[in-house]
This record gives C-alpha cells, sequence and structure tokens, in this order.
C-alpha cells in the first residue's frame, strides 16, 4: 500500500505555489500581493490625487517665486543676476 505524504501543520498543499498564488487562491488578497502580481487595483484614483498634488504644489511654488520676484523688484529696482559662477557652469 502507497500512501502520499502527510502536509505539515499550516500547509493547505500548496507548497510549490508563489505567495501571490496562495493568497488569491484562499481569497486574502491584500495590497502586498497585488503589488507582488504588478498590479495595483484602483490604480486610476490613486494617480489622480497623485497629480493633483502634484500640480497644487508646483503652482504654489510658481505663486511664490512670482510674489518673491516682483518684492525683489520693488525693494532693490532690479531683478536677481546669475553669478559669475553659474553662468561658467
Amino acid at each position: 500500500m502507497v500512501t502520499s505524504p502527510r502536509p505539515t501543520v499550516g500547509s493547505s498543499g500548496s507548497a510549490g505555489r508563489p505567495a501571490a498564488a496562495r493568497a488569491a487562491a484562499s481569497g486574502s488578497v491584500t495590497a502586498a500581493t497585488w503589488g507582488a502580481r504588478g498590479v495595483i487595483p484602483n490604480s486610476i484614483p490613486i494617480d489622480t490625487a497623485i497629480a493633483v498634488v502634484y500640480i497644487a504644489v508646483n503652482g504654489s511654488l510658481s505663486f511664490l517665486a512670482r510674489r518673491l520676484d516682483r518684492y525683489t523688484r520693488r525693494q532693490y529696482g532690479r531683478t536677481v543676476q546669475p553669478s559669475v559662477a553659474d553662468e561658467v557652469a
């Protein structure tokens, strides 16, 4: 009589499968297992939120730079000139 080896405690008979495949088969799919597959669910809202933050930060920095330039021109009567070291480099 030939018997198959018994699985160890905690094993569900999927010893040769990758962790993401085992998790998907068991129904417990987390962000880590989706990331291991190279797929992130709901990536469009995430990308949109990142783009909104990026645009807001760049817009506020541009506004601040224009204000600083205007202040510098009013205060000193000229714009900030690049140094000689900047022109050489």
